[in-house]
């Protein structure tokens, strides 16, 4: 029997080829339609205000997909002064060169001008006194909003300190050298020029009234007449309780300019007469060295402040008392401090200013800022672990970057997280002395190992998930995940870690940075040390490894080795200050690299050129960390101002 042949048009043919092409067309985009979704979901759940600082910090910076953390009340770099300008708003002065203002409310950023430093306030926060770019002095006057006046350049080296007296109508400023300049704001006319004869400064301070000036070197201070630029006398030398000689650190004349307070490097301030030199008191001392002491502008109460401590103190018949200690407000050393009335603010080397009423965190408007202090992405690319100084643990999904679970981890700053190789574990490393494992997801601590050191030290796995690497008081200590105990160390070198730590893609190899070389590589079955690499003039070192090349930071240049050999590979420079992470791309083709120049950098391995600069923030601006994804689709950097960007990567050629 014969069937009859079927017959199609070619209009069904044509049809049935365009329906096989557009499945391919799917097949093959629809994973990637899906990520460009996930990715405008992201960006469009992020706070808009928090979108807008990023782009006005980073000019633009479209490769943006998301943004973690938050940056109220934070610089890039340390805060060096803070002042409140009205009951609702402050000012602040950091190291990423900028003077910022805040809404005290929200603790949100109303205004941003470059000013690389230094920087002064007038008593009454009418007037602000800042360096800029070209070495010129300028004047801000707050009510107006804009600089209304501006002095000479100096000759180099530019100015050290500056000081203002309560209106603004008189200004200081001592050069490294000690030369000190005294100047009628109003005129722009110099009034007085002198020099301090203590050398180098440490302190300077400025009578409410402008006709006194202080200026503190090594263990003196000089008292000035600011008018006629006369010496009227001299305090010191200062000396310890066993009479050796100890730094003045901090200087503040109190409102009525008849009395002189003194803070040194052995924790006392102490409180002078003016016009006899008598010392009148001797105030507590702090835990550390006294660093500030500031009055209240009624003069009836006063602040001072040391590594650890911010204490209050008010005046009571004629003496001081104190009324509150505020232990360990900032994490890190506290450089100023304000009062406004019952609010104190307080600047410090965490990159915060930090409100307080009554002892307590002053609360905000849209609650209290959340920061990022770390940030590991797990093996598989499914999740992302965020740790902050808080001592929580956020874990986000690692492509769509939604939230899936929070947990307080450490009592301390988390400083470093990590995943196992199957994503079912996470460790924590804080300055509470802990490193912690636990579930992921989950959050179900599964133990805890308190002997390491120093605390807060980094924390790695090894890629088979059995290891987990820390440090340790005699080097680095390879433990058992299973029971936390050590199975190995890794002998510490002369001169300490003082790094970071990676194994190789295969496990058999560990590189440390270390003091006295760049890179120490080990040989993690026999404990044995297989090469040390780089020059031996690194204080600290960032590192990351694949199976072949291990790369290493040297101050401000890139470093990458043959781990085979041994050989140097590339020696890549472009970053113009210090440089805090190092990482391999998956592929181990490029190089991403972040430091103190407010840039991420990636680096072609093979050719040593630079393929693409992400600029984040102000020249002064610190990225602590920078991580490829999984996949090497993102880069994500943890920044100095609190917050981790998730950047889309270009597409490799």
């Amino acid at each position: 029997m014969r069937f009859p042949r079927p017959r199609y048009s070619l209009g069904a043919l044509l049809a049935l080829v365009a329906l096989v092409a557009v499945g391919f067309w799917i097949f093959r985009n629809a994973p990637e339609e899906m990520r460009r979704r996930d990715e405008a979901r992201a960006l469009a759940r992020v706070d808009p205000y928090e979108l807008a600082q990023a782009r006005a910090d980073a000019d633009g910076l479209p490769e943006l997909v998301t943004i973690l953390g938050d940056s109220r009340f934070k610089h890039w770099n340390r805060v060096s002064s803070v002042k409140f300008l009205s009951p609702g708003t402050l000012v602040s002065f950091g190291g990423d060169g900028t003077v910022r203002f805040w809404d005290a409310a929200t603790g949100k950023q109303t205004r941003a001008v470059d000013a690389p430093g230094p920087f002064a306030a007038s008593g009454d926060g009418k007037f602000l006194l800042f360096g800029r770019e070209d070495g010129t002095l300028a004047v801000w006057d707050c009510a107006k909003e804009k600089v209304v006046s501006q002095f000479a350049k100096p000759d180099k080296p530019t100015y050290m300190f500056l000081a203002a007296n309560q209106d603004g109508s008189r200004l200081a400023a001592a050069k490294p050298s000690g030369w000190v300049t005294i100047w009628d704001a109003p005129n722009r006319s110099v009034v007085a020029e002198f020099d301090g004869g203590l050398g180098r400064p440490s302190a300077v301070a400025l009578s409410a009234r402008g006709d006194v000036f202080a200026l503190a070197g090594g263990t003196d201070v000089s008292i000035w007449d600011s008018n006629s630029g006369e010496e009227l006398r001299r305090l010191g030398p200062f000396t310890d309780p066993s009479g050796d000689k100890c730094i003045v650190s901090a200087l503040a004349f109190s409102t009525d300019g008849k009395t002189l307070l003194t803070g040194d490097a052995v924790r006392r301030v102490r409180v002078w007469e003016v016009s006899t030199g008598n010392e009148q008191v001797e105030l507590a001392e702090h835990r550390g060295s006294l660093c500030l002491i500031r009055f209240a502008e009624k003069g009836n109460r006063l602040a001072t402040a040391s590594d650890e401590t911010v204490r209050l103190l008010y005046s009571q018949a004629g003496k001081w008392v104190e009324s509150r200690e505020l232990a360990k407000p900032h994490a890190g050393a506290v450089y100023d401090v304000c009062l406004d009335g019952p609010v104190l603010a307080t600047a410090g080397s965490d990159h915060a200013v930090r409100l307080w009423n009554d002892g307590q965190p002053q609360r905000m408007t849209g609650g209290q800022p959340w920061e990022v202090s770390c940030a590991a992405y797990s093996a598989k690319g499914d999740y992302l672990a965020i740790g902050s100084p808080d001592g929580s643990i956020r874990l986000w999904n690692g492509r769509t970057f939604e939230i899936v679970q929070s947990w307080r981890a450490h009592t301390g700053f988390v400083k470093h997280v990590a995943f196992g190789n199957d994503d079912s574990l996470l460790a924590s490393s804080s300055d509470d002395g802990t490193v912690v494992v636990w579930t992921a997801p989950g959050g179900e601590e599964v133990r805890v190992m308190s002997d390491v050191f120093p605390p807060g030290g980094p924390i790695v796995f090894s890629p088979d998930g059995k290891t987990l690497a820390t440090n340790g008081p005699r080097g680095v200590a390879l433990r058992e995940v299973a029971t936390g105990e050590v199975t190995r160390w890794l002998s510490r070198p002369k001169g300490g870690l003082r790094g970071e730590f990676a194994f190789s893609r295969d496990g058999r190899l560990l590189a440390s940075g270390d003091g006295p070389n760049t890179v120490t590589v080990w040989d993690v079955a026999t404990g044995t040390v297989k090469a040390a690499l780089g020059p031996r003039t690194m204080d600290e070192v960032a590192v990351s490894t694949g199976n072949r090349t291990v790369v290493g930071a040297v101050w401000r240049t890139v470093n990458a080795w043959d781990i085979a050999s041994g050989a140097p590979v590339c020696v890549l420079a472009g970053h113009t200050s210090r440089i805090r992470a190092v990482r391999l791309s998956p592929d181990e083709a490029t190089i991403a690299s972040a430091g103190d120049d407010g840039t991420v950098r990636l680096w072609d391995v093979a050719t040593a050129a630079q393929v693409k600069l992400f600029r984040l923030g102000p020249p002064g601006a610190i990225v602590e960390d920078v991580l490829y994804s999984p996949d090497g689709r993102y880069l994500l950097t943890v920044n100095g101002n609190g917050t981790a960007y998730v950047l889309r990567l270009p597409a490799r050629k």
